[in-house]
């Protein structure tokens, strides 16, 4: 009969009771998956108010009934060259697809209708090299090959792998860890700005579109994406035969954000050369969000397995503008529901 050493000994209970699962990112360098992200708004008007000089004229609109809805879809297709410290090193990223499809309906005592359009992105067909540099910390983003176009680079994203919801180390089932909140920022519009561009003949709503797309979007999120997310390891699934980690998600956020900065540089850069001079006294944005979402990561393949969640939104905003002798407030509310999800193949 062979004699058990004791380390043997005392460590087999811990492994029928199994140690901890550590989700973590670390494809296989030269691993390719081809990803979609998918995203759906759907908002409400709920109250709107204006008052001109004092007066408060909102009866004179009469009743005013307003939707809005985007379906945003993004493919892309990640070749994982290098990684290495839970990052890619160097991302080969080919933009697939992206469109983002947005429609507003409205009726009123004096007319009814719709208006919608398709933004696409001027990214499509085009691949983009992530190359992490060490001494500045952050990514080295340029198009391959010889194609330059600058600036649609500035505002790209690398992390589409939702990698920021992950633990920093194991977990047992029914941990639980905090995420920055601004970390969100990816997850809600994948892959950063796509430079999207309007899909019609009309030169002022495309100059609108630029204006917004220039403006300080990073200080708007920072402030806007301001709460709670904690996720939660709820153990491990099979799913189509493949084993994944599952983690729970649930997002709070209630913030609001000053636009007065905002909304002067855009209305500076469209008014350029108007007589009247309009001024922005106030502008204040609130954003509420309250929502769930289930992240299945493949712990064998050190990469996501599939991601959905879905929340409630409201949103609030009040202006206050004023011109050479006329001062107006608008008050706007509205809300609605939002829904994510990615994939890969």
């Amino acid at each position: 009969m062979s004699t058990l050493r004791l380390p043997a000994l005392l460590a087999a209970p811990l492994c029928l009771l199994g140690a901890g699962e550590s989700p973590a990112f670390g494809p296989d360098p030269g691993t390719t998956l081809s990803k979609t992200f998918r995203m759906s708004v759907d908002l409400e008007l709920d109250d709107l108010s204006l008052v001109a000089n004092g007066m408060d004229v909102t009866d004179m609109i009469g009743s005013f009934e307003v939707s809005f809805g985007s379906r945003l879809n993004v493919e892309v297709t990640d070749e994982y060259v290098s990684v290495n410290d839970g990052r890619p090193t160097k991302l080969r990223r080919t933009y697939d697809k992206a469109v983002n499809s947005v429609e507003m309906e409205y009726t009123s005592d004096f007319d009814s209708g719709s208006e919608g359009n398709d933004l696409e992105t001027l990214l499509e067909g085009r691949t983009v090299i992530f190359e992490w540099d060490e001494d500045e910390e952050d990514y080295v983003v340029a198009f391959e090959g010889d194609e330059e176009d600058d600036e649609l680079l500035e505002g790209l994203s690398e992390d589409m792998d939702l990698r920021r919801f992950l633990p920093e180390g194991e977990v047992e089932e029914g941990d639980e860890w905090n995420v920055d909140p601004y970390l969100l920022g990816p997850v809600l519009a994948p892959g950063g700005l796509l430079g999207f561009q309007a899909d019609s003949e009309s030169v002022e709503a495309q100059e609108i579109l630029d204006q917004f797309m220039g403006a300080d979007i990073e200080k708007v999120l920072r402030s806007l994406l301001d709460g709670e997310v904690v996720c939660t390891f709820e153990g491990m699934e099979e799913v189509d035969e493949v084993s994944v980690a599952v983690i729970k998600i649930a997002v709070e956020i209630d913030s609001s954000v000053d636009l007065v900065e905002f909304l002067e540089t855009i209305i500076e850069e469209l008014a350029e050369g108007a007589d009247e001079d309009v001024s922005i006294d106030q502008a204040e944005l609130a954003f509420e969000l309250e929502g769930e979402g289930r992240l299945l990561w493949d712990l064998d393949a050190g990469h996501f397995d599939g991601f959905e969640a879905n929340g409630d939104v409201s949103v609030t905003f009040e202006l206050v503008a004023s011109g050479e002798e006329e001062e107006a407030e608008i008050l706007v509310e509205a809300s609605g529901e939002i829904e994510l999800g990615a994939s890969h193949d």
